[in-house]
């Protein structure tokens, strides 16, 4: 019952801001509203991301922590996908690639890749790094260049990086305006907040002794 009640609240933190978003481009279903409602989607599921990293009690308790893990390290691949499908369509509907909104997007989802890439070969025991030439490769790049967990996770946080970018290209879109989506912008921002504050909360207190237990998590010794 308590992952079923998580799942259902997951997808709510999609629901909402999906909701004004749509009404705010008229509640009309095209190339251009499905560009506007993937957008809004990588953005929630970014900031998801954050909250299931900072291991809150409700989700350790609902899932466990294997199966928080386990959401965790999957929902990069479908962030990639969405954002992918994102740009795709705002360049079919006439959108440029030169503007500021667009290069932070390019920015973002560029740093996006390579550190979804990084973490799933060299930083976790996924199944990408137990394939022959990408197993390695990961010992190749950790023995040369002395890659430890810790290491790695602190790369990783460039995730952070990640966040404000696409916070700025999501303000600086027409659908950003306040004035015309005032609950959906307000959510986006609020849950972003949330997210980066779980986060940090979790990095300055949370770990505990997680660092012991570093190298079985993440498979970078």
């Amino acid at each position: 019952m308590k992952k079923v009640l998580f799942y259902l609240g997951y997808l709510a933190s999609f629901a909402v801001p999906l909701y004004f978003y749509y009404q705010s481009v008229g509640a009309y279903l095209d190339g251009y509203t499905a560009s506007v409602l993937l957008g809004v989607s990588a953005f929630v599921l970014l900031c998801d991301q954050f909250i299931l990293a900072s291991k809150p009690g409700f989700a350790v308790k609902a899932l466990g922590a294997k199966g928080l893990l386990a959401l965790h390290r999957t929902a990069p691949a479908a962030l990639v996908l969405i954002v992918a499908a994102h740009f795709t369509l705002k360049k079919a509907a006439g959108f440029g690639t030169t503007s500021l909104r667009a290069l932070l997007g390019i920015a973002a989802f560029s740093i996006l890749v390579i550190l979804a890439a990084f973490a799933a070969v060299i930083m976790a025991n996924t199944v990408l790094s137990r394939i022959g030439f990408l197993a390695a490769f990961k010992k190749h790049f950790t023995e040369h260049t002395g890659m430890t967990y810790k290491k790695a996770r602190d790369l990783h946080n460039a995730f952070v990086l990640v966040a404000y970018l696409v916070l700025i290209h999501a303000l600086l879109a027409s659908t950003g305006d306040f004035g015309m989506n005032p609950i959906g912008v307000s959510w986006l921002i609020f849950w972003f907040v949330l997210s980066q504050g779980m986060y940090a909360r979790y990095r300055l207190t949370g770990r505990g002794g997680a660092e012991k237990k570093a190298p079985k998590e993440g498979g970078t010794k």
